[in-house]
């Protein structure tokens, strides 16, 4: 359904032109599902459904931030788990939250003036 509405919303140019919309979910969808693939499912299709949303948000520049941003996010958490010994190594983490902590700072960043920061 958010994909749907994500080009409907780049065919009037409501978030990005619909260039920049195809390319964000074009890449962000076909990243996603090739790291699935080569890890025998253990990221989940949510998770390809929801890049491929967010890339079509985004576009492709920031969508690559938010990814930098959501795993960076995602290392310092289960690592911090890991050593408090809340979490063992082969424990499944959803990845979805940190990608929409990893959107939502790319979001609000990239809508101030570089000269302000």
């Amino acid at each position: 359904t958010g994909i749907t509405i994500v080009l409907i919303g780049g065919l009037f140019n409501i978030f990005l032109p619909f260039k920049q919309t195809l390319m964000g979910m074009f890449f962000g969808f076909s990243l996603f599902f090739l790291v699935r693939m080569v890890t025998n499912g253990k990221l989940g299709l949510g998770d390809v459904k929801y890049a491929a949303f967010l890339g079509g948000i985004l576009g492709l520049k920031l969508w690559i931030a938010s990814v930098l941003f959501a795993s960076l996010g995602g290392l310092a958490v289960c690592c911090l788990l890991i050593i408090m010994k809340r979490m063992k190594k082969g424990d499944k983490v959803p990845f979805a939250p940190f990608l929409a902590a990893g959107a939502a700072v790319v979001f609000v960043y990239s809508n101030f003036e570089w000269t302000v920061l």
